[in-house]
């Protein structure tokens, strides 16, 4: 028996358009990285984020413009965005956290307990 597999919308928009790397700033401190990314344009539903192997990635598809018009000029044309970094080990993934609003994502990564630096104290003898 052929198994098919079958595509939603959104995977076939990702396929036929090229891909653009979205502006991005990452943070680190002590106590976790912070992943700033904007997505202008991309609705919830058509957004992804993976973490896998100590790399993360993002890919979204921005909404489609109002198919009545009349293009008379064009610069932005179809496309989607897809970009995906390394991090380090030692990051608490079951603790990462998203949120998406007015088109910027912000992804707070903690770090395990055991990666944090830790003060130790000397007894004296």
């Amino acid at each position: 028996m052929e198994k098919t597999m079958q595509k939603n919308e959104t995977t076939e928009k990702m396929e036929s358009a090229p891909a653009v790397a979205p502006y991005m700033d990452i943070y680190e401190s002590p106590e976790e990285i912070v992943m700033v990314a904007d997505l202008p344009g991309v609705r919830p539903d058509d957004l992804e984020l993976r973490f896998e192997n100590n790399e993360i990635s993002i890919k979204g598809v921005p909404a489609p413009v109002e198919t009545t018009w009349k293009p008379r000029f064009r610069e932005i044309g179809s496309f989607r965005y897809e970009r995906a970094f390394k991090l380090p080990s030692g990051l608490d993934i079951s603790k990462i956290k998203a949120d998406f609003d007015a088109g910027v994502l912000t992804v707070v990564m903690p770090k395990s307990e055991s990666e944090k630096p830790h003060t130790i104290k000397i007894h004296r003898r």
